[in-house]
């Protein structure tokens, strides 16, 4: 049995489910003449320089993580797509909200909800599914009730609506949990085996391996964006390379230091003879708001 072949026969009637209904809405998509001018205008951004340069040293982030798990214990094709829906899920949905991570105590609590019991509570209901055809009726039906959801809880005529539409999720969401962990509480000695506790145990993993790319990406982006305010803050563009060198110096990898900075750095300090580097160390070490 090739790859391929035993990915496909490891997927769950959720997954296939999934993958059904994704397929149908891409190929709407392509259909419909608007749909198509829309993928064209997705497609520009993401083979623009600097998307195309994040994705690859993801994939090959990614690829590196991969390798250090399986030489650490042995995947099997199953686990390579558990590895390919983590990217697709998670991996993109963190890339794609750099901007949320802005303080170190935000990381922190990424790393506590990687590892927190809702893994456990994903992994039940993943490997135990519905059939085939209520797993294709029920996952566009949640879909609509979210979209439901979304669209009413921001106005305060319909808010007590969204409210019920949210009650009607969580019931059918309690009801999946409570069929899935009957049949993991039945069926004990299939799901307590070594492949199925790696399963368990890679979306967290892969996760937290992730967390130092995620960092180091959005340090950077803050960076280049602080640095480009910089050079239109003052054509004194001396002064500007010694403030870059002392935030660097003095911030380094730490994004709490870099945002104190961004926050109270005060333009005057450029022209007034303030001495650059003392005054970005003092913004960095200081713990109180000016």
């Amino acid at each position: 049995m090739n790859l391929t072949d035993a990915i496909w026969n490891s997927l769950s009637n959720r997954e296939l489910a999934l993958l059904f209904w994704f397929g149908s809405v891409l190929t709407a998509v392509f259909i419909w003449n608007k749909g198509r001018s829309s993928i064209r205008e997705l497609l520009k951004i993401l083979l623009s320089g600097i998307v195309i340069k994040v994705l690859a040293f993801m994939i090959l982030y990614l690829f590196c993580m991969v390798n250090l798990i399986h030489w650490l214990v042995d995947l099997g094709p199953q686990h390579v797509k558990d590895v390919l829906f983590w990217m697709f899920s998670v991996g993109l949905v963190m890339l794609f909200n750099l901007s949320k991570y802005k303080s170190l105590e935000e990381f922190k609590l990424l790393i506590f909800d990687a590892v927190r019991f809702t893994i456990l509570i994903e992994f039940i209901v993943s490997f135990h599914s519905f059939s085939l055809i209520t797993e294709l009726m029920l996952m566009p039906f949640i879909t609509i009730l979210a979209l439901m959801q979304v669209a009413t809880e921001t106005k305060e005529s319909t808010r007590y609506f969204a409210k019920g539409v949210q009650n009607v999720i969580n019931y059918i969401l309690v009801a999946i949990f409570v069929f899935a962990l009957y049949k993991t509480i039945v069926n004990y000695e299939e799901v307590l085996s070594f492949t199925n506790l790696i399963s368990l145990l890679l979306p967290s993993t892969l996760t937290i391996l992730f967390l130092p790319y995620v960092y180091i990406l959005t340090l950077y982006m803050a960076y280049e964006d602080y640095f480009i305010h910089l050079d239109f803050m003052t054509k004194e563009m001396a002064k500007v390379k010694l403030l870059k060198r002392a935030i660097m110096r003095h911030a380094n990898l730490n994004l709490d230091k870099l945002a104190r900075v961004r926050q109270h750095f005060s333009k005057r300090a450029i022209y007034d003879g303030t001495d650059l580097n003392n005054y970005i160390k003092e913004l960095c070490n200081s713990r109180t708001t000016q």
